[in-house]
């Protein structure tokens, strides 16, 4: 197997590559292949409504674009073509040999941090996974349309037999992983979850909006819990909580960013090209009668639909502006999850061009008002100089391109860093004019919520929480 900590390059490769499948359990447990395996580099992604899984061991080769990329989209997009024409079906010895079945395409794995390289001061934090990284995995343990397969990334004249070998090996300590009893969560107070200055940053961003310098800010907040945590354990734990979002789990070594968001990017498939416009939230309520009245007030606040109208239209008009002819505009509904509910319209559309690609997409769409705000140019300044902080991956387009192009990628919200120094968490919201600081406070607090609710046992929050500097990256509460 290809050493997983070798060094990474989105180089042209100067062999050819060639694919081939094996057929595995249908039954078996992704979530524990990936816990099971032990690589330096791994990706975890479970598309939401009945999407294909995927967990992508190992690297055969990998998609980086360097900080002097003028359009890390574009130098992607190239890269992938390049290195499709390499990538090639493994020819069958003979009419017997099942060893080397193609099945399908291999694909990517990955995505892009939130911002270009040099816009803000870098944390070191997200220095494993870069600003681009899309993988070619060695090993794709895939779930879907096909079954359960892994994919086998390898130069000619690897022998098949180890490699299936090792690829049973997994599937067997899967099995036994899947078993293992989780370990007790550790307490955080709610008090951890706090962040008074936040309150700052969306007085200084309604400074702009009523100057008439953005319409809509996006203004985002970590928390630094200095716990210990199992990523992998953590990830079931998303997994069983949050069935209707998309589940991401990205590990460069020591370093893991997981999530579960709501919120599609842009999926491409024959023709057919999808996102969501997700903006607007409000709590779940602890009755029916409760949760439908918290939810048609959601959908009949100015303020909420006001925020989302952003979002759509931008989306609609992106698309357009990228050669798809979108449908015609539905009205918001309700996209109810664990703890938060939110206003969503999905947008579609078809495109006869064949290079309307899903990178192309990306590259169309990202960012859009729902993680940066509008106009995109003022917005994305203003957070620049004033969130304080490197957002790395978090609010970054996640997910899979095949070979020939079509893929899906997703917004990474909801969103944690798991690295040798703890935890950080991400929560953000749409400020526009009639936006509450307080009530904005109130909104990024539950959203982080919803994932510390999943990662943690809550304790209950003091009479009186100290404040700490907005976006520090250094931890906002110390927690043991």
């Amino acid at each position: 197997m290809n050493d997983a900590t070798s060094e990474p390059t989105s180089e042209p490769i100067s062999t050819t590559l060639y694919y081939r499948s094996v057929e595995l359990d249908a039954e078996l447990d992704l979530a524990a292949v990936y816990a099971a395996a032990q690589h330096h580099d791994a990706v975890f992604l479970r598309e939401r409504s009945g999407g294909p899984t995927f967990v992508g061991l190992g690297v055969a080769h990998v998609l980086t674009t360097g900080d002097d990329s003028l359009d890390r989209f574009r130098d992607t997009a190239r890269a992938r073509l390049s290195l499709g024409a390499r990538v090639k079906p493994a020819p069958l010895a003979d009419d017997t040999d099942t060893s080397a079945e193609p099945g399908p395409e291999p694909v990517l794995l990955g995505g892009f941090a939130f911002d270009p390289p040099g816009v803000r001061p870098s944390s070191p934090r997200w220095a494993p996974l870069g600003t681009t990284r899309l993988v070619l995995p060695h090993l794709t343990f895939r779930q879907g349309r096909y079954g359960t397969l892994c994919t086998v990334v390898e130069p000619a004249g690897t022998d098949p037999t180890a490699t299936n070998e090792v690829i049973h090996r997994l599937a067997d300590a899967a099995a036994s992983t899947a078993e293992t009893l989780p370990t007790p969560p550790p307490s955080v107070s709610l008090d951890d979850l706090d962040f008074p200055a936040y309150r700052q940053l969306v007085a200084k961003a309604l400074e702009d909006i009523t100057a008439g310098r953005a319409a809509k800010i996006v203004c985002s907040r970590p928390v630094d819990l200095t716990v210990r945590i199992d990523p992998n354990q953590a990830l079931r734990q998303l997994l069983e909580r949050f069935a209707d979002c998309t589940v991401y789990g990205l590990r460069a070594g020591t370093t893991t960013f997981i999530g579960a968001t709501p919120e599609l990017l842009v999926s491409t498939d024959d023709g057919v090209v999808r996102t969501d416009a997700v903006a607007g939230t409000a709590p779940r309520g602890d009755t029916t009668a409760e949760d439908t009245d918290i939810g048609e007030r959601l959908l009949n606040d100015p303020k909420e639909l006001a925020e989302h109208g952003y979002v759509s239209e931008y989306l609609r008009r992106a698309l357009g502006a990228a050669g798809v002819r979108v449908a015609d505009a539905q009205p918001p509904h309700l996209r109810k999850l664990p703890g938060l509910q939110h206003l969503v319209t999905d947008i579609e559309g078809t495109t006869a061009s064949t290079g309307t690609t899903a990178i192309a997409m990306v590259r169309a769409l990202h960012p859009s008002p729902a993680v940066g705000g509008t106009p995109s140019r003022e917005a994305l300044a203003f957070l620049a100089k004033n969130e304080g902080y490197d957002r790395g991956w978090y609010g970054g387009p996640v997910g899979w391109v095949g070979l020939d192009g079509r893929g899906s990628f997703s917004v990474a919200l909801r969103g944690g860093l798991i690295d040798d120094h703890g935890v950080r968490l991400f929560a953000g919201g749409g400020i526009v004019a009639g936006s509450d600081p307080d009530r904005e406070l109130a909104e990024t607090t539950l959203k982080l919520r919803a994932m510390a609710d999943t990662l943690f046992e809550l304790t209950p929050a003091s009479p009186a929480a100290p404040t700490t500097p907005t976006g520090s990256d250094t931890p906002t509460k110390a927690t043991s």
